[in-house]
This record gives structure tokens, sequence and C-alpha cells, in this order.
């Protein structure tokens, strides 16, 4: 099968599973009917956790909030066995566990379960009359729920980490943590990559990748994702530390070897930056590394899947890639749309498109005097793109901006400050 039909029977999986969960959420709403054990069921399919609140809220909080958690594991580190364990627990306990609190016929119920009742019609201002035939269907309460306040509530928690570094005292909070927590070990290796296609000082960059924490993140991450113990942690996924260590000279022959035949046998050209998911800086920095080893069919298939699953489309570009069904998520934060196109761009893959919607958030970015990493790298990020665009004015202002001690926005400036020279080939 082609690669092309390889994607497409994907993307149709996918699309038929978003269909199938936007008609669930249509179903959780009670529109059509239905009993009240089957509606529990339905709606702890949407929100785990969801139908426990008319039963104990605190059981109902307890399970939203580890559906949420587990959600963002996968996310974050390709943890997808847990929502889904989540969630099928949590459907066992609906079907079979949590009590109901309307009966067409009050023999044979527990106790308990009528004093919850009649606390729901009081709460809901209903009184049931005690003349009504025993086979008039009860007065179900119905809840809605929208799946849009799902992703509400994922657009918070990205932001939490954001507000907490901003917060006084939070860097004393961090030294008391444990350091697994706030290790960026994915930045340096995309610091570290960058700075390598910069033609910076290999020996200087290798000994920031030699630091065993990124080692340890790359085993946690095997350990918890996929139930890996044992053998070379690099022989999947974790693309950009990979990337860094190809352009580093610091695989051996069998991780290099691992490397190519990783990037060979996945459909979008790169291997993965956490199981089932790519994002497209790290897939352009392996691109980088991969076109280093000659590896050209896997450098157009990566430029294939730059163009179609990571398409512009009004002005921004997705997150992120879900691999087993070729669908994009999310989009892409405004430092890593720049910086991703601005290398793709460097390596004569994009045009300027990508420029021209990020010029003027970048300036105001620039002005604003803002001193977070994101903002950093972004106007990192944009002197580069003002450079390869010959933006000279664009370039005046940036250039007047300090980006920091940020390790990634020093070695994205660095390679503006390349590009600006005359000897660089563009």
């Amino acid at each position: 099968m082609s690669t092309y039909a390889q994607i497409r029977l994907r993307r149709s999986v996918g699309l038929f599973a978003v269909a199938l969960l936007l008609a669930t959420d249509v179903l959780a709403t009670g529109l059509f009917g239905g009993s009240e054990r089957t509606l529990a069921v339905v709606r702890s399919i949407v929100l785990p956790g969801l139908p426990f609140l008319e039963w104990n809220w605190l059981y109902g909080i307890g399970a939203i909030i580890t559906a949420l958690a587990a959600i963002g594991a996968w996310l974050r580190w390709g943890i997808d066995w847990l929502p889904a364990l989540v969630m099928t627990v949590c459907v066992g306990i609906a079907a079979f566990v949590m009590p109901l609190h309307h009966h067409a016929s009050n023999e044979g119920t527990p106790h308990h379960v009528h004093d919850g009742a009649h606390h729901v019609e009081e709460t809901v201002g209903l009184r049931a009359d005690s003349t009504a035939p025993s086979s008039e269907p009860g007065g179900i309460v119905k809840g809605s729920h929208e799946f849009t306040v799902v992703l509400v509530v994922f657009a918070l928690l990205a932001q939490l980490r954001l507000l907490f570094d901003r917060l006084p005292g939070s860097a004393w909070v961090k030294r008391r943590l444990p350091q697994a927590l706030f290790f960026p070990a994915v930045d340096i290796a995309r610091a570290a990559a960058i700075a390598l296609i910069a033609d910076s000082d290999r020996h200087a960059v290798s000994i920031a990748l030699v630091d065993p924490r990124l080692r340890a993140r790359v085993s946690r991450v095997n350990r918890w994702a996929r139930f890996r113990f044992r053998g070379d942690p690099f022989r999947r996924a974790h693309a950009p530390l990979r990337a860094a260590l190809s352009l580093a000279q610091l695989l051996d022959r069998a991780q290099l070897s691992d490397f190519r035949t990783d990037a060979n046998s996945r459909l979008a050209g790169v291997p993965e930056s956490e199981p089932t998911w790519v994002r497209p800086l790290d897939g352009m920095l392996t691109a980088f590394a991969l076109q280093s080893l000659g590896e050209t069919e896997c450098v157009e298939r990566w430029r294939s899947t730059l163009l179609t699953r990571f398409a512009l489309s009004h002005g921004r570009r997705p997150a992120a890639l879900h691999t087993p069904t070729m669908l994009s998520i999310g989009t892409a934060t405004l430092w890593e749309h720049a910086t991703t196109t601005a290398l793709g761009r460097l390596a004569g893959w994009l045009d300027d498109a990508d420029w021209q919607h990020l010029r003027r958030p970048c300036l105001g970015k620039a002005a604003s005097g803002a001193k977070d990493p994101q903002t950093l790298r972004f106007v990192a990020a944009g002197k580069l793109w003002a450079a390869l665009t010959n933006d000279v004015e664009a370039l005046e202002i940036l250039q007047r901006r300090n980006v920091g001690a940020d390790s990634l926005a020093r070695a994205l400036e660095i390679v503006a400050n390349r590009v600006c020279e005359p000897a660089v080939l563009r």
C-alpha cells in the first residue's frame, strides 16, 4: 500500500472516530431520550465522572480531575492507555455501580436511593403526585454537556504553568519540588539541535546533551507510555533528542541505524516526538538531521507532511499530528510556529507566507518588554525571519531587543546572525 493510501485510510478511521464522539456528545444531552442508566453511561464516555455529580459530588469531581489529568498525560507524554483506562472504569461504575435516582416502581428500591431521589426533587422544585399511576415515566433530570467545555478546560490548564512562573515565590517552590517536574529536557534538546544547525561549537553543545537527566526522561516516558523497561531507550520516538544527538554525532552505529529505520517506517517521514505524537518543530529539527545523513526520501515525506498535515490556515499552523489517525490538532504557539517555519524557510522548504502573518504580532511582542521564554523565543525567531526575507525595517526593531538567557532563543539568534553574514547560503 502506498504512503498516500495509508494516510488516507488512517484519516478515514480518525474522522469516523471524531464523528462518533460528536454523536455521543449529542446523545449525552438527553435530547433523544433514553433511560437514566443509558444516559449515565454515555456521559461517562464524553467526560468520565460527569454523571457522578448527581450521585456524589466528591466522586464526580475526583473522577473528572483524574480524567483531565489522564488526557493531559496522553497529550504531553503519549500515555494513551491511561485515559482509556479511566473511561472504562467510569463507564463500568456508571453501568453497574452508580445508584439511580428514579424508578418506575418503588418495590425493592433501596432506602438510600429514595433519599437521593427525594433530595433531587426538592432541589429542582418538583413534587411527585402520589396519585399518579406507577407506570408513568418519572421526571428524569436531563443534563447537557458540550464538548467545547472540555476544550476550554484544557486551554486554561495549558496556561497554569506560565501563570505560576509569574507568581512571587515560584522560584522558591520550584527549588523544593522534584527536579524532574521542571527539568526542560525537550527545550534543551531543541536548543542544542538549533545551535548545531548554526554550526556552533560541537563540543560545547555535546556537554549539554550528555546530561544523564535527558536519558532519564526518555526512559521514564518509555516506562509509562509503552511499558518498556529494557533495551536501548532511543529505539522509538524522542525525536528532538535523537535529532540533536545525530547532529552532534553522539549516536553509536546501532542507534544511528535505528534512527534511520524509524524515520523510514513513519508516514510523516520523521520519528515521533512522544509515542503517537509528532510536533512540528521536532519534525523540522529531525528533518535537518536526516538531511545531513542523506535520507532524502524521508525529508521529502516530511516536506509533504509539513505542507498538508501542518498546512498554514488563517495565519496559524497545527500544534501536533496524531500519527495513528494522521489528524492534526490544536494551534501551535506563536514562537513554535515562527521557529518551525523560519527553519523551514532556511532549508528552502517553505516560502515567505508565514512571515506575513507573524510579522505584526512579533513586532508587538518585541515592544511589549515581556521577558517570559515564549516571548524571547518569538522575538529570536522573528529575527531569523526578518534576516531570511531581508526585512530591514523589522530587523532593526527586533535587534534592539535582547533575547536574554534562554538557551533556545540564543540558539535562534545565532542562526539569524549567521544568515545576516554574506557567506551563509540561504
